[in-house]
């Protein structure tokens, strides 16, 4: 059986415990925990990783790494980045970096691993095509265009990634056209501390780019389907997905089955349902004027969540 570790990096000139860094955090919500999340903790100007050059020595072939992001490798004294990128697949450890910069998750063109399709029989992950020299090469052109975000500290930096049970209830009471503006804010200003419209958008994009995301907005029902999306405009993946179904998967008959295709090729993690909604926006289906009466109390909510 194959081990699979989740790593991280932390740029600090104070010791710190690795699950007080923002990091940590990180590799929880992509569920890593205790020893299984791999954390770097280094000066800005320290060249070497000893935490993952641990890893490299110690995963064999077949095993493999997880990172929230490409920041894991690149962040600091990122001089050595691409020998340790290099080192990692020459040796045949699977390497899956994480992308959570847009709309919507996805897997980053350098991991080694893709998305596989489930329709034509394949498993959900797959080996890369590219060549060892191919991704190596894309790597190097991928550190050239990129400013790694600055992360340092402790949870203060990302106080963001913490949605909470009562966010989540609120949000999709909201998506779901169950409650007005106005009641959302006091609701979020009162167990959630949020204090105006930008910031809950703000953390409403945060819990759209989760891995649990697609699945959460699915347990809400067929009914959201049908109703455009509320928070935010509409993203530049929308036109990406129906670019690529247009191009790659126009002989497939069915809508649902051709996004979701698409989805898979551009290694996004999500469901038909995002793009649905993404879709009644572009279209401008009209939202209701009303809030929707469906199953959201606010006396039951206040009651769950002692206010």
């Amino acid at each position: 059986m194959s081990t699979i570790k989740g790593y991280g990096i932390s740029i600090r000139n104070t010791p710190i415990d690795i699950t007080q860094t923002v990091s940590y955090q990180e590799l929880n919500s992509i569920g890593f925990y205790g020893d299984d999340a791999v954390i770097d903790i280094v000066r800005s100007d320290a060249a070497n990783r000893p935490e993952l050059e641990r890893l490299i020595t110690e995963l064999q072939s077949g095993d493999r790494i997880d990172m929230y992001s490409v920041d894991s490798l690149l962040l600091g004294y990122s001089k050595k980045a691409k020998e340790y990128y290099t080192s990692i697949i020459e040796k045949g450890i699977d390497l899956l970096i994480y992308d959570f910069t847009g709309a919507i998750a996805k897997l980053s063109p350098l991991s080694t691993i893709r998305f596989g399709d489930p329709k034509k029989g394949e498993p959900v992950l797959m080996k890369s095509e590219k060549s060892i020299g191919e991704l190596v090469n894309m790597f190097s052109d991928y550190a050239k265009q990129i400013t790694p975000r600055k992360k340092s500290g402790g949870l203060k930096a990302e106080k963001r990634l913490d949605i909470s049970e009562a966010f989540k209830e609120i949000y999709f009471a909201y998506e779901s056209y169950q409650i007005d503006q106005p009641t959302t804010l006091s609701l979020l200003k009162e167990f959630c501390g949020i204090e105006n419209k930008i910031t809950f958008w703000l953390m409403a994009r945060d819990y759209e780019n989760t891995l649990r995301y697609a699945d959460e907005l699915d347990e809400q029902g067929s009914d959201i389907c049908e109703l455009p999306k509320r928070c935010g405009g509409l993203p530049v993946e929308y036109e990406q997905i129906l670019a690529c179904a247009d191009a790659r998967f126009s002989g497939i008959k069915s809508e649902k089955d051709r996004i979701e295709s698409a989805m898979l090729a551009l290694n996004m993690i999500g469901s038909y349902t995002i793009f649905k909604r993404w879709q009644l926006l572009a279209e401008k289906k009209p939202k209701p004027r009303k809030p929707v009466p469906y199953d959201f109390n606010i006396a039951e909510f206040r009651k769950k969540y002692g206010k």
